[in-house]
């Protein structure tokens, strides 16, 4: 029992790293970008209940609710284990997934109303 926990707790830490190493990356995109020209690229949006509409629905949330999306939902971490890797409050970790996935079934639902 105590192996698993240890498992458990490395791999909370190695996604903690690899989440804090991804803000640092994508905070200094971001600075590039606001120094770059601004470009307006066409929204295309690909045929109905395709990776490229969760993307782009993914892209319209905030980075901390991503964030907790990502964790919980594609990777099966609970709510606590969330918490703990992205270092918030469990109640805010909650309420950026509660949140962010009525966000996702809002623009999804728009977006197949549209097509």
């Amino acid at each position: 029992m105590g192996k698993r926990n240890d498992d458990r707790a490395l791999k909370a830490w190695l996604f903690r790293i690899a989440y804090r190493a991804f803000l640092d990356h994508y905070r200094t995109e971001k600075r590039r970008q606001a120094i770059a020209e601004p470009q307006i690229a066409p929204i295309v949006l690909a045929p109905n209940g395709s990776k490229l509409d969760i993307a782009r629905a993914m892209e319209e949330l905030p980075e901390d609710c991503r964030a907790a999306i990502m964790l919980n939902l594609a990777y099966g971490f609970s709510h606590d284990q969330c918490a703990k890797i992205l270092q918030m409050p469990l109640g805010t970790v909650k309420s950026h997934i509660k949140r962010g996935k009525d966000k996702l079934r809002g623009f999804l639902t728009v977006y197949e109303s549209v097509v």
